[in-house]
């Protein structure tokens, strides 16, 4: 299955899926947050950026889906992250960064 998945085209980003898409949110996935030590979230979770091997990669990942998994690690409910990388960012996220994270994850950004 993976194989299959794997082999399907990649599909390029609609910024119209998007709708306002604040810039604190693209500054997170490019930047992070260096005042709460938060990393940028495309230093794992980019392809071919050198994230640890595990790290998924979240574009077009479903919305909802990677909402629920992000507050799943922010309240430690999830915690199949090796080192608990995930739930100490997760934990430093807003309600607000979290949707806005995921919105643009699953509109196919990289």
């Amino acid at each position: 299955m993976a194989a299959y998945y794997a082999g399907q085209p990649k599909r390029n980003p609609n910024p119209a899926s998007l709708g306002e898409l604040p810039e604190a949110i693209v500054r997170l996935v490019e930047l992070g947050d260096p005042n709460r030590n938060i990393p940028p979230c495309s230093a794992c979770h980019r392809p071919g950026w050198g994230g640890p091997i595990e790290t998924p990669i979240l574009s077009e990942q479903g919305r909802d889906y990677l909402a629920q998994q992000l507050r799943m690690y922010a309240s430690g409910e999830r915690r199949n992250d090796v080192y608990a990388r995930m739930r100490v960012i997760a934990a430093k996220l807003t309600p607000g960064e979290i949707d806005g994270l995921s919105r643009y994850y699953s509109a196919g950004f990289r």
